[in-house]
């Protein structure tokens, strides 16, 4: 038996609304507070800490999130970046 054909296109309608998630750059700000991504030391997990900000000057600042396949950008201030338990997915690295 065939599956209704109305079935297979609203499937397909709705697999094109969702469309693919859109990847950002995250630039790592340790465990400072400010709006500056200032680098340091820190824990890079995903979703628990807001060590990440969504601009290298004057961004907010965000947590890690493994299904985003976001561009994590290291800078500034050298620290310790301890990646923890379980991991991180990243779409790509970048060292300044």
């Amino acid at each position: 038996m065939k599956p209704p054909k109305t079935s297979i296109n609203v499937l397909t309608a709705l697999a094109l609304l969702t469309g693919p998630v859109i990847s950002a750059t995250l630039y790592w700000d340790g465990t400072d507070t400010d709006a500056d991504a200032n680098g340091g030391d820190g824990t890079w997990d995903n979703g628990v800490t807001s060590n990440w900000d969504d601009a290298a000057t004057a961004g907010a600042d965000v947590a890690w999130n493994n299904a985003n396949n976001d561009t994590a950008v290291f800078g500034s201030t050298v620290g310790t970046v301890t990646v923890a338990a379980g991991g991180v997915t990243v779409g790509g690295l970048e060292f300044n």
